[in-house]
């Protein structure tokens, strides 16, 4: 019936034979669509217990799913803090949005890792290749303005050029700990190392992130979906 009557609409608009106005309406119609979707409400799917072959699938399909940074940040938050809650560690994981400025948020990467006043890690999260250009620019601008020793990337492997870590590898020498790691082969050796209630942890994080008000229906229902594959 409201397929009908949507066809209705547009024939009608076709008749006036003008090709904006029709544009206009479907772009009304798209829009509309759009906020009836992240009104949806979607409810997330939860495990009692996930194997470590589980998760390794399960955080491949994630990291595989197009989300704008957004799902990267959201693993590797998770993790740090089901690691600081695993091992009761007094450390405290500062976290700011994606597409917010460093400066502007007051940190020099994605997630900080402090104990009192002192900064233990820096972690950026990526899914755009890392060049030496990259490297020297976040150097700059981030690394020696806020005086950071310890400095990771979390990005695919592929992701890295050599140039990139020959760059790494000068700081190093100057006594900057700028580092590049693989985020896939991170968040699962991690899981091996919190053991299974850390796991459980970690999945409880997820929830928690992908739960909030700013979080895209999208990435809820991509969660669902790759909860489903496990279980298939």
């Amino acid at each position: 019936m409201g397929y009908d009557a949507f066809l209705d609409l547009v024939g009608m608009i076709e008749k006036e034979r003008e090709e904006s106005a029709l544009l206009s309406f479907l772009d009304y119609v798209l829009f509309r669509f759009v906020l009836l979707r992240e009104q949806a409400r979607i409810d997330l799917l939860r495990l009692e217990r996930i194997s470590l072959s589980q998760y390794r699938q399960l955080v491949a399909g994630l990291l595989a799913r197009p989300s704008g940074g957004v799902l990267p940040s959201f693993l590797v938050l998770a993790m740090t803090q089901a690691i600081v809650s695993r091992f009761s560690l007094p450390w405290k994981v500062e976290s700011q949005g994606i597409n917010v400025a460093d400066r502007a948020s007051g940190t020099g990467g994605d997630i900080t890792i402090r104990e009192g006043n002192n900064i233990l890690l820096t972690v950026e999260v990526t899914e755009r290749p890392i060049d030496a250009t990259r490297v020297q620019a976040t150097f700059k601008h981030k690394i020696a303005t806020a005086g950071l020793s310890d400095y990771v990337f979390l990005v695919h492997l592929n992701s890295i050029e050599e140039s990139a870590r020959q760059q790494a590898q000068k700081y190093f020498t100057q006594g900057y700990d700028v580092s590049l790691a693989d985020i896939e082969q991170w968040l699962v050796n991690t899981l091996v190392t919190v053991g299974a209630k850390g796991r459980k942890l970690f999945q409880d994080r997820m929830i928690e992130l992908l739960s909030g008000s700013e979080t895209s229906t999208v990435l809820r229902v991509a969660w669902n979906e790759e909860i489903e594959k496990l279980t298939a």
